[in-house]
């Protein structure tokens, strides 16, 4: 659990790059500049009320859920034209905006699985140098 704090102390941008493939090291979909420009999150908010599900506390939870209909996804998000304008001006579209979403859906995992990682190789480093000292 320390590794999100580690994250979240050195860069917290890391995430948004990981989720743009490295473009952005901001949200360039659903911060609140982009929602005062688009009302995004008021389209957010409709296919959650159309999904019957209330808005979760984490953006990973919100993600998921909204991607548990991609469809209704994408068809309310094209029908904001003023978030669809706006992807257009910064050369994006909506297969941009369902990828950052599935990144970032799927993030909790990957930082665990890769704190496992990185913890199992820490102890098998341990493990070599003892082997070495002792031998």
């Amino acid at each position: 659990m320390l590794f999100f704090n580690v994250v979240n102390y050195v860069d917290t941008g890391i995430y948004y790059r990981f989720a743009t493939e490295d473009k952005f090291a901001e949200d360039v979909y659903f911060s609140e500049k982009v929602d005062s420009q688009t009302k995004v999150l008021t389209t957010i908010k409709t296919i959650l009320d159309l999904q019957n599900k209330e808005v979760p506390s984490t953006k990973q939870q919100l993600f998921s859920d909204l991607l548990a209909d991609e469809d209704l996804l994408k068809e309310e998000l094209v029908k904001n034209d003023a978030f669809m304008s706006y992807l257009n001006n910064k050369h994006l579209d909506i297969s941009n905006v369902i990828f950052y979403m599935k990144q970032l859906s799927n993030l909790d995992s990957i930082i665990l699985s890769g704190s496992f990682l990185l913890r199992s190789a820490y102890i098998y480093f341990l493990y070599c140098i003892l082997n070495l000292n002792s031998g």
